[in-house]
């Protein structure tokens, strides 16, 4: 429907075509000649949080999610999530809100997140304990404090969340999907399903 078309029907019950009626007819060509189809624009500069206006990030997505795009961190200083910032924390907090738990549906999610940065995925301990994250490339600082400080990843009720960074620091890995060194010892890791991902080295080892 257009802007014009909803003028009309306006007109027709509020003002019975009087002079009021010519100005907001001529508003409405206005509006179809540079904002096009109301459903078109609504759902472009509202609904999609991908194309939204920078408003509607915070007056819909935001209260929508309960959060904010201001923070204050440890030290007492305050953090504002830049546009694109917001928009992957609301897509985070947009997908936990109806995740089933499944590992796969979580790291199908991850990858398509962070698909223009590497690869990103979780690994379940299998013991309700610590659900791991692992991206494959270096967080920023303010997405590490939000990750770390402000239960932005999904996870299970009482389950805590690890994050590791292969892209930051040379010697990481897991020994296997229950068992996580932080020593120089290896790089790389096993998923949960005993798959070897990732380059593996000895120690001092040139790589």
């Amino acid at each position: 429907m257009s802007f014009k078309d909803v003028t009309l029907n306006n007109l027709q019950r509020q003002f019975g075509y009087t002079n009021i009626s010519d100005l907001l007819m001529k508003k409405a060509e206005v509006w179809d000649k540079h904002y096009g189809d109301i459903s078109e624009t609504f759902n472009n500069e509202i609904l999609n949080v991908d194309t939204c206006i920078p408003d509607a990030l915070d007056y819909f997505w935001g209260r929508l999610y309960k959060i904010t795009r201001n923070f204050t961190d440890n030290l007492g200083n305050l953090l504002t999530l830049t546009d694109d910032e917001f928009r992957e924390i609301i897509k985070i907090r947009q997908f936990g809100s109806r995740w089933n738990g499944a590992i796969a549906s979580m790291n199908e999610f991850l990858n398509n997140l962070y698909k223009d940065r590497g690869k990103a995925y979780m690994i379940d301990k299998q013991d309700m304990t610590v659900e791991i994250f692992v991206f494959e490339f270096p967080l920023s600082d303010t997405e590490l404090f939000l990750f770390r400080n402000k239960d932005i990843l999904p996870r299970p009720a009482g389950v805590g969340i690890d994050i590791f960074e292969t892209g930051k620091g040379k010697w990481f890995g897991f020994y296997d999907y229950t068992t996580t060194i932080q020593n120089p010892t290896t790089i790389g890791f096993g998923t949960y399903s005993d798959e070897n991902v990732g380059q593996f080295a000895q120690y001092n080892s040139n790589i």
